[in-house]
């Protein structure tokens, strides 16, 4: 590839590379919020049996 070519062709790797972590580390921060969000917005939820009365479940779901 001589010399040149395979500057370039770490060059990309490099620039591929710190591409795919800062994707990776964005995914992550962005499920980590989806599921902060979920947590919040779930948290009080009452479940309704079939008399119709409401049932709060324990965090073991009993």
């Amino acid at each position: 590839m001589g010399r040149a070519g395979d500057a370039l062709a770490a060059a990309a790797r490099e620039a591929f590379t710190d591409g795919m972590r800062g994707a990776a580390i964005a995914g992550a921060l962005l499920l980590l919020v989806a599921a902060g969000i979920a947590v919040a917005g779930l948290r009080h939820i009452r479940v309704r049996d079939n008399a119709g009365r409401a049932e709060t479940l324990s965090p073991s779901g009993v």
